[in-house]
């Protein structure tokens, strides 16, 4: 499995591998990467990636999950995706940790996950933008590798990049920072003057531990006077600026956006078009502002 996995990838060496924390995810894992001659220690594991939890009947047969809660039993045979066993999850609940995993940790190039049954048809769901309902009842094996791709080969990409322009769904997410006193709290969390940053520009900005070890690194833009938001990759910096904010008037919020990226050769006038000329070779480096894309403000 760790071979044709090797063989699927561009970049076996370095490529993320993200696995459950269980114990049987956590042996074929090992395996994996010792046939892609990786270290363990360069494994993630999240909890949001476990098999869903089958509560009391953790452990039971069928027919001893039966017995034991014949009218729960019943109904979870009529309806696998909504009932679950007493104290654990039905299959439904597995959706939105698959989902929030997706949105904080999934990469715009390729990686392999190491999950359990559920989980793993949750992601197909999540990643293909699927009804997750029907994925329960399709038939899946336990010695298959489930590839999720967009259909275009690494080749294709590159020269794509090198002679047009690509469009990339990045993991980095921006946090919103405002307030009154938004701008001495930032110049609090960051190594960096905030106060000068002009509205409509950015610049980046790292955030340090107490000990001076880098936190965070990122894009800082300022939209207005007392409102900035932060471009981060993939950490918990809002319970950070949480923690930091006390005695002072700001907010800390997620703005429910996403970051893309769009690069390449044609990008200027692919971005002037988009815009209506709005974007054009005045638009620079660490610039940022409003514009309507197909009758959208992004």
């Amino acid at each position: 499995m760790g071979e044709i996995l090797a063989s699927l990838v561009s970049n076996p060496g370095t490529v993320p591998i993200w696995c459950s924390p269980l114990g049987r995810t956590r042996e074929s894992c090992a395996i994996v990467c010792d046939a892609m001659g990786r270290s363990t220690a360069t494994v993630r594991h999240d909890d949001r990636l476990m098999e869903v939890h089958d509560g009391v009947w953790e452990g039971l047969t069928s027919t001893e999950k039966a017995l034991r809660d014949r009218g729960v039993y019943e109904r979870y045979c009529q309806d696998k995706f909504r009932v679950s066993a007493p104290g654990g999850e039905s299959f439904v609940d597995v959706y939105p940790r698959a989902q929030s995993w997706f949105t904080d940790c999934a990469p715009a190039g390729d990686m392999i996950v190491i999950s359990h049954q559920i989980p793993i048809r949750m992601l197909i769901a999540v990643a293909c933008d699927l009804d997750p309902e029907p994925l329960i009842y399709i038939p899946m094996t336990q010695d298959l590798i489930y590839v999720i791709g967009n259909g275009v080969s690494p080749e294709d990409s590159y020269w794509a990049l090198r002679r047009k322009a690509i469009i990339v769904d990045v993991p980095e997410r921006p946090v919103a920072i405002s307030g009154p006193d938004a701008t001495a709290f930032l110049e609090k969390i960051f190594a960096r003057r905030i106060a000068t940053l002009k509205e409509g520009r950015g610049r980046y900005a790292i955030a340090c531990a107490h000990d001076g070890g880098l936190f965070m690194g990122g894009i800082l833009f300022r939209l207005e006077q007392d409102r900035y938001w932060y471009v981060q990759p993939d950490g918990d910096l809002e319970t950070w600026l949480l923690a930091h904010k006390a005695g002072l008037d700001v907010t800390v919020k997620d703005p429910h956006a996403r970051a893309l990226q769009v690069q390449g050769r044609a990008l200027p006038a692919i971005m002037a078009a988009a815009t209506g000329g709005a974007i054009n070779k005045s638009f620079k480096y660490f610039h940022s502002g409003y514009f309507d894309v197909g009758g959208q403000q992004v």
